[in-house]
């Protein structure tokens, strides 16, 4: 045993740089298993409605899975309607709840966030719990028609937007959830509040980490405003996870998006491990009060940078939003 012992050690040793990041996969592979939240509760959600972005794939779709097999009423909230109402029926079988409901949702065009949320006004009588779930990552630099960068209105001024047209019935429906999917990604931001969108100096990376700072931020805020109203507001990190939200990259870095996801598939957590920190969130009675907080693996996460705290610039990335989407006065519910 000695010798084998001594053996690896001088393997190791000598090709320190392939074993060295090998032992670190592997260490996160351990810490993975071993830190995992897993929500176990049979909590049921028949009678609730439950609004969830980017349902087609990744932990969204496993979200949706889960919420129906609970008995909510689902709405899958998406851009490619030939795709979810594939899903509908998949989850219809699986789950035998006839509630699911396909509604188009595309987040890079602010007239589809506005029809969308019209539609929902008129058509539902409630809205329990809104997932705002969708997102991109790797996106080239574009301008959408909006005049947003594309990976910011996605991942977060769609969102903002959303939230906003839908909070008078999701106030109306309390005790109720808003949920924004963000990630551990934030704490990397160089978020400018004169240049939220780095026009000046574009990074994919800066702009999706930024983009998750402006999540927990105005969920922040969001929580203040709805003090006192039996609506909760929280924001979650997912962990890292084997989603397809850096298929953006597959052209534009082929190389680096290899490397990114074979690294994502082998060692972090699957879609349906990636989603219960939201299904905790959306579920668990001991949140019914819960507001403000920034959950990781069914908890409230201790790895997160300072500005997560700071209501001042919470407040201040609120405003800069609202005047960003072009928020009326009468889209304004709080």
């Amino acid at each position: 045993m000695g010798i084998v012992v001594k053996a690896v050690c001088l393997v190791f040793c000598r090709y320190w740089y392939i074993g060295f990041p090998v032992a670190l996969l592997v260490l996160l592979k351990i810490y993975n298993k071993l830190s995992m939240g897993i929500y176990k509760k049979a909590t049921l959600m028949s009678g609730k409605t439950v609004i969830v972005t980017g349902a087609t794939s990744g932990i969204g779709e496993a979200t949706a899975y889960d919420l129906a097999a609970r008995g909510a009423r689902v709405i899958l909230a998406c851009r490619d309607l030939g795709k979810a109402n594939g899903l509908r029926e998949a989850i219809i079988e699986a789950t035998k709840n006839s509630q699911v409901v396909v509604k188009k949702l595309d987040l890079s065009s602010l007239d589809s966030v506005r029809e969308f949320a019209a539609q929902i006004m008129d058509e539902e009588k409630y809205i329990h719990v809104l997932i705002n779930n969708a997102g991109t990552g790797g996106a080239k630099p574009k301008i959408t028609k909006d005049g947003l960068q594309l990976a910011m209105q996605v991942n977060h001024f769609g969102h903002f937007l959303l939230t906003n047209l839908l909070l008078g019935k999701i106030r109306d429906s309390a005790p109720s959830r808003i949920i924004n999917v963000s990630s551990l990604a934030h704490r990397f931001n160089k978020l400018s509040l004169s240049d939220m969108q780095c026009e000046q100096d574009f990074d994919s990376w800066t702009v999706y980490s930024n983009s998750k700072l402006c999540n927990i931020l105005t969920t922040l805020y969001l929580s203040k405003l709805l003090t006192d109203t039996g609506v909760t507001a929280n924001s979650v990190h997912p962990g890292v996870v084997g989603t397809n939200i850096f298929n953006t990259m597959k052209k534009s870095s082929p190389m680096i998006y290899t490397l990114v996801t074979g690294f994502i598939n082998a060692f972090c957590k699957s879609s349906e491990q990636g989603a219960q920190t939201q299904i905790w969130a959306a579920c668990d009675p001991d949140l019914e009060n819960v507001s403000g907080k920034y959950f990781q693996d069914c908890h409230e996460s201790r790895c997160y940078s300072s500005e997560i705290k700071n209501i001042t610039l919470a407040e201040l990335v609120w405003n800069k939003s609202a005047e960003l989407v072009k928020l009326t006065k009468s889209e304004i519910n709080y």
